[in-house]
């Protein structure tokens, strides 16, 4: 399950600039999906797992998308987007602390 939400967010920031258009990842939602495809990243990686696993998933997801970012400006020659980085990052820290808010309880698996 992490693995494909990974590829799929991976897939989805890496779509050549007309399909984005097309798809009209671009506009209005933007910002908001950004926040959200992060956010959900890490409650996917932390699902499961103990709370010691926040920090770690939110350090993660940080990372992906400095990778992201990274990738789109290497392959698509674009300004690297300090803002969607922000974004990001603000969706993965809300990630960890809703969590962390919800506790152990709304994870049906053992955590470890």
């Amino acid at each position: 399950m992490v693995a494909v939400w990974i590829l799929v967010v991976l897939l989805v920031s890496l779509l050549p600039l007309p399909l984005k258009h097309f798809l009209k990842t671009h506009g209005r939602f933007h910002n908001g999906a950004h926040f959200c495809a992060f956010l959900i990243t890490v409650l996917v990686v932390c699902w499961g797992r103990s709370n010691t696993w926040i920090a770690r998933s939110c350090a993660g997801a940080i990372a992906f998308a400095f990778l992201i970012e990274g990738a789109q400006t290497a392959i698509y020659h674009n300004d690297f987007e300090w803002r969607d980085i922000l974004i990001d990052s603000l969706g993965a820290v809300a990630g960890g602390v809703l969590f962390f808010a919800i506790g152990r309880s709304a994870s049906p698996v053992a955590r470890t």
